[in-house]
């Protein structure tokens, strides 16, 4: 049914003689065993802001259609879970299928940025599995009070494996300067702070990739980043004191301010 759904109304566009942009419509059918939720909130950035649809849910199905512009991480928010999958732009329906208390093993079809992230995570799946199991060791699970020894090697491999993820995204990254899910992995730097591993990727980014939705709001935050770090000058404002008087912070400038 969705299918034919997409079908007629390509051919719509076509009978106008061209596929207009109001007809490049992106369906997202969901269908996730054990969610008992009657609403759920999925959320689409759009440069620095975000559009929050609320999608009824009956019998852990549910359906968005609309028009998407460029492909985007986008957010399902569920009372008690979440996940993010990849939004695709066109004439495609995009079907998530899983169950509700394994997420992260949900499958995500009809999207090609989708797929780009699969790669990814198949390109890390090594290095993220030796992470994963250290948290599954006994030293960990003891609370790390038993054996100073045994600590302070555990704290080492767990280094050494997040080295080897950091590693591979960067090598991602690069073999991928256009794709949404690298700028979706660079954005992911600036909100843990790491800004100048951010920036060094962003300028390997393609100019495409850079003058996107998601390219134009890492761009911002990086801005900020270079603004406020540690030697530059703090941006000048006036404001009040306590008795009323206007004051200008540059007006003390080379003097200690408390």
């Amino acid at each position: 049914m969705k299918k034919n759904f997409i079908l007629i109304l390509f051919a719509f566009c076509l009978v106008q003689g061209k596929v207009l942009a109001s007809c490049d419509t992106t369906i997202v059918v969901g269908n996730i065993l054990g969610l008992n939720d009657s609403t759920i909130r999925m959320i689409i950035p759009i440069l620095d802001s975000t559009q929050t649809y609320n999608l009824k849910v009956k019998k852990g199905k549910f359906e968005w259609k609309g028009v998407i512009t460029q492909p985007e991480r986008t957010y399902l928010f569920m009372q008690k879970h979440y996940m993010q999958f990849y939004m695709d732009t066109g004439n495609v329906l995009v079907n998530i299928n899983g169950n509700v208390d394994f997420l992260d093993k949900a499958t995500v079809v009809g999207s090609q940025p989708q797929k780009e992230y699969e790669r990814y995570n198949s390109y890390i799946a090594d290095a993220m599995n030796k992470y994963k199991a250290l948290f599954e060791d006994k030293t960990y699970k003891a609370g790390h009070n038993k054996n100073k020894e045994s600590e302070v090697t555990w704290e080492n491999e767990r280094k050494e494996a997040l080295s080897e993820i950091t590693k591979k995204t960067k090598e991602f990254i690069l073999d991928h300067p256009s794709s949404i899910v690298s700028l979706s992995l660079i954005e992911d730097y600036t909100k843990v702070y790491d800004n100048e591993i951010a920036d060094t990727l962003y300028q390997k980014l393609s100019l495409h990739a850079q003058q996107t939705n998601a390219g134009i709001r890492i761009f911002k935050k990086l801005a900020v980043y270079k603004r406020t770090e540690i030697g530059q000058p703090f941006s000048d404002f006036v404001q009040n004191d306590t008795s009323g008087h206007p004051i200008m912070l540059s007006n003390y400038k080379g003097k200690y301010v408390l």
